[in-house]
């Protein structure tokens, strides 16, 4: 797998061979050797290399999102694995495709969503959650029906922002995922504040905390004063 990674980083076409005739036999891999971790961040390391080729990458969406959802409820405890399979989503969510499919089959709601409450502390977890949040945010948002789960997604905003202020890329990513948020989902409104017994989470304060802490930071500053 390790010498596979180096020859397709270097292929761009035969990124696209290896979706088309060997996506099955690596797919195989995750059954064979579920809990040999090291094999299958390696075998997610690839999948990741061949997601890169944009022509095949949809070939990819529902056999690995059923690979990763496996894999997730395998090792709650073994953020590593985590990290890998999330690279892989957040590069396939590029795909309009795979950002419906992620929605409609509850993979979100499923998976990323309980993940993001409880890894906190992982950086890459939560920046990599947070982009795949962002990627389908449009589909998402529009058609949640549950303000429980709205608020729930609120609860992932906050938690990411306050656990890792110093991560430009999450705070940006956040202030857009919140924008989309509030833009389609009005109801959430009530729940930010300082009000603990109101459940509410002081998220406005932190975007006007990361304006300060990264004021030469464009981007962000734009994203979060879109945000406030």
């Amino acid at each position: 797998m390790n010498v596979l990674i180096y020859i397709l980083k270097e292929d761009a076409e035969l990124q696209g061979i290896m979706t088309k005739k060997y996506l099955q036999l690596l797919l195989q891999l995750f059954k064979l050797h579920p809990k040999n971790a090291i094999l299958v961040k390696a075998v997610f390391n690839v999948l990741l290399v061949m997601a890169e080729d944009a022509k095949t990458r949809p070939l990819l969406g529902l056999p690995v999102l059923n690979v990763i959802r496996s894999q997730v409820s395998l090792r709650q405890r073994d953020s590593s694995v985590i990290v890998e399979s999330f690279r892989v989503l957040e590069v396939l969510c590029q795909t309009e495709k795979v950002s419906e499919l992620l929605v409609e089959g509850g993979f979100l709601s499923a998976v990323v969503l309980p993940e993001l409450l409880t890894n906190t502390e992982e950086a890459v977890v939560q920046q990599c959650g947070i982009k795949i949040l962002l990627a389908t945010a449009n589909h998402l948002f529009p058609n949640m029906k549950s303000e429980e789960q709205a608020y729930q997604w609120l609860k992932v905003i906050f938690l990411a922002m306050s656990r890792h202020i110093a991560n430009v890329q999450i705070q940006i990513s956040c202030c857009k995922v919140l924008v989309k948020l509030l833009e389609n989902k009005p109801e959430v409104f009530p729940w930010i504040g300082e009000d603990a017994n109101l459940r509410q989470d002081p998220i406005h304060t932190l975007c006007l905390g990361v304006i300060l802490m990264h004021e030469k930071n464009p981007e962000l500053f734009i994203a979060a004063c879109k945000a406030i």
